[in-house]
Formats: structure tokens, C-alpha cells, sequence
């Protein structure tokens, strides 16, 4: 919309006119009513104070429920409070001619033929612009002529009594009841003419004024009816826009390529930003994945740790067990040791009392063999085995 070189005033009359729901944003339609009202502009015509029922997207009537439409051309008659325009109040003396509006003293009556221009044409009510405000720079010459221009100045001198060149409605009332026109149409008149609805007319719109009522005063009975806003060819030249500088042209491309620029750089600097934030994204993915793992080393460190603690506690207690055990052996050692030598003690009894044994077996048969023998075979041998055997014994 800046390419359009419209100003920013204008540009921001456009949003505010196509944002029919005051919502911040343009939908499909609305963009398109705003792309037209550009163009319009751009081609010269100028914008409406409130948007005609026409151009109205499908879908927004609702929210133009709270106010009327503006009025087109087919209705020439349109009812105004008098208090709000001209406080026009109504006349007992019969319509005067547009000649008897004002009497300059020393002058004459102003012929009201002479203040119709000869280069002002009729147009019809279907080509009257639908904009109402001055916003191109291509105007059309000034229908007002040097002569009508004089003759309104000569008028409106003797109206402005406070000469501040400014009148208002009450001051012109007078003037403009004279015409004989109905007072709707000299309430339109003032409308038209009242570009800013300040209230109060300088000397041009004075001149625009007086062009209008004259105009409809030529075609009785009022057959060419108002236009609904303000020809471009009747806009004052006071309020229509100066030719821009060429050195603002410079500044508003030198502004746009800056915007461009910074757009790019946005642009740029997001691009970098969406990568930077894939990267923290994959960094932090990384990231869990490490402290993930360091949670189940920690984990398994605890539980190597535990697993120590317990090992260590059962060395100990089979360290304990050991040394009791050691004992237990030491005792079972020592007291097998004692029944061994209790053993062998027993055994070398044994042994002795076994040798014993033998040798009285041995004697105990040698004394048999003796006792058989001295009895049966040498009796004379049994003194001499007798003393034998209580002085020695026999192996």
C-alpha cells in the first residue's frame, strides 16, 4: 500500500474504512475493498467519509446497522436538521430572485446569470465521484471563474463582519434564504460545501456555495439535482493538497527501501533464528539423552556402590566366621591331638598288655609243657624247671 505513494493519512483513512469489524485485520473481502479504494484514489477520486452502502463487503452489513448509508444521487432531497447545518428558519416574504441576494452598497444587484461559469457543464447524478475528500494531486482547473470568484468576494466581504474570513451558517443564512431555494437544498448546498463540517465557510467555499445554489436556480424547477460530495472541479484550492516534493518522493523511497531492508534482515535474522532454535532443540535432545544416561550410570554407580558396601559387610562377617572357625579348628586340632596321644598311650598299653599276654601265654605253656613233662615224661626235671621259673623268665 506504501508503493501507492498515497499518504499515510490517506492510507490510514483506507484501513480504517475497509476493516468494516474493527477486528485489527482484513479478511479476503475486506483486502479487496481496501486494494479498490487505493485505486481509486490513485486514479483521482477521492475518499468518502463513511462507506457507501455499495461497496459494503457481503457479510459486514451488520455492523453498519447503527448508522445510515450516505445518500446517493438519485435521492435529490434530503432532510437535514436545521440546527446542525444553516439553522434555516422559514421566510413570510415570497422567493426572491438569485439576483436580490445581496445588495452591495454602491455596487448594484449581482445578476445571477453572471456568476453561472460558461466552462461549468452538467454532469449526471450517475457520474458524480462516490469519494468526498481530496486526495490525488491530478485536480481538475477550478470550476469557479475569475468573475464569479470577484462577485462572491464582493458578498461574502459584507457578511464577514468580524473579518476574520470565516462566516458561518447564521451569517450566510440570510444571503442564501434570499435565493428562494428549498431550505433542504441549500442545507445540501452547505454540506457540500462545508468540506471539514467545521461549521464555518471561508471566501472559496463562499464562491462553491453560491456556484451551486446558481446552478440549481438555472434549472428550474431544480431538475439537475446535487451530487452526493463535492466534484473535484468544485474543491477549493485552498483545500486541495500541494504538489508533493520531489525530495519526499526521495525520502518515501529511501524509507521503503530502508523497510525492504529491514524486512530482509527480519527476514534473515528469523532464518537464523529457526536454525539457532533447531539447534537448541537438537542440543537439548542431546542434552536429556546425556543427562538420561549420566541418571543411569549414577544409578548403577549407586548400586555398584551398595553392592560393595555389602560384599565388604559379608567379608567381614565371613572374616569373623573364619577366625571363629580357626579357633574351632585350632580346639578340634589340639584336642584330636590329645586323643591321639591318648591313643597312642592307649595303643602302647594295648601293646604292652598284648606283649604281657604273650609272654605269660608263653610261660603259661612252657610251665604246661614243664608240668606235663615232669609228670609224664621227666619227673626228675620238675625241681630244677620250678626254681628255673621263679628265678627267670622265658621270652
Amino acid at each position: 500500500m506504501l508503493k501507492s505513494q498515497l499518504s499515510v493519512e490517506t492510507l490510514g483513512r483506507i484501513w480504517d474504512l475497509s476493516d468494516c469489524d474493527n477486528d485489527g485485520s482484513l479478511d479476503e473481502n475486506e483486502f479487496i475493498l481496501a486494494m479498490h479504494l487505493v485505486h481509486r484514489c490513485v486514479e483521482g477520486d477521492m475518499l468518502p467519509d463513511s462507506l457507501p452502502k455499495n461497496l459494503v463487503p457481503p457479510g459486514k452489513e451488520k455492523f453498519f446497522s447503527h448508522f445510515a448509508f450516505p445518500v446517493s444521487a438519485a435521492d435529490p432531497f434530503i432532510a437535514h436538521n436545521p440546527q446542525t447545518n444553516l439553522a434555516l428558519v422559514p421566510i413570510s416574504k415570497p422567493p426572491a430572485t438569485w439576483s436580490d441576494l445581496a445588495v452591495v452598497p454602491g455596487t448594484g444587484p449581482i445578476n445571477s446569470l453572471a456568476l453561472i461559469s460558461p466552462h461549468y457543464q452538467s454532469v449526471g447524478s450517475s457520474c458524480w465521484p462516490q469519494f468526498g475528500c481530496p486526495q490525488s494531486y491530478n485536480f481538475p482547473p477550478w470550476a469557479i471563474s475569475a468573475d464569479e470568484l470577484a462577485k462572491s468576494t464582493q458578498v461574502f466581504s459584507t457578511i464577514d463582519l468580524d473579518a476574520d474570513g470565516l462566516v458561518s451558517g447564521a451569517e450566510v443564512r440570510d444571503v442564501l434564504m434570499r435565493s428562494g431555494l428549498h431550505q433542504t437544498i441549500l442545507a445540501q448546498v452547505w454540506d457540500l460545501v462545508d468540506i471539514q463540517g467545521s461549521g464555518m465557510l471561508n471566501c472559496e467555499q463562499f464562491a462553491v456555495a453560491m456556484h451551486l445554489a446558481t446552478d440549481q436556480l438555472s434549472s428550474s424547477p431544480y431538475a439537475r439535482s446535487l451530487p452526493p460530495v463535492l466534484p473535484p472541479a468544485l474543491v477549493p484550492p485552498s483545500f486541495r493538497p500541494a504538489p508533493p516534493d520531489p525530495a519526499m518522493f526521495e525520502e518515501s523511497n529511501r524509507l521503503i527501501a530502508e523497510i525492504e531492508q529491514i524486512n530482509r534482515e527480519r527476514a534473515e535474522v528469523e532464518a537464523a533464528f529457526a536454525t539457532l532454535t533447531v539447534d537448541a532443540q537438537l542440543r537439548a535432545t542431546e542434552t536429556a539423552i546425556i543427562h538420561s544416561k549420566l541418571d543411569t550410570l549414577d544409578h548403577t554407580a549407586r548400586s555398584l556402590v551398595n553392592q560393595r558396601s555389602e560384599a565388604e559387610r559379608r567379608l567381614v562377617e565371613y572374616a569373623r566366621e573364619k577366625d571363629t572357625l580357626e579357633g574351632i579348628l585350632k580346639d578340634l586340632r589340639s584336642h584330636v591331638s590329645n586323643e591321639r596321644q591318648k591313643v597312642e598311650e592307649v595303643r602302647s598299653q594295648v601293646d604292652n598288655e598284648q606283649l604281657s599276654a604273650k609272654v605269660t601265654s608263653h610261660s603259661f605253656g612252657y610251665l604246661l609243657f614243664t608240668v606235663v613233662c615232669s609228670t609224664y615224661l621227666f619227673p626228675p626235671f620238675e625241681n630244677a624247671v620250678r626254681l628255673h621259673g621263679s628265678d627267670n623268665q622265658v621270652d
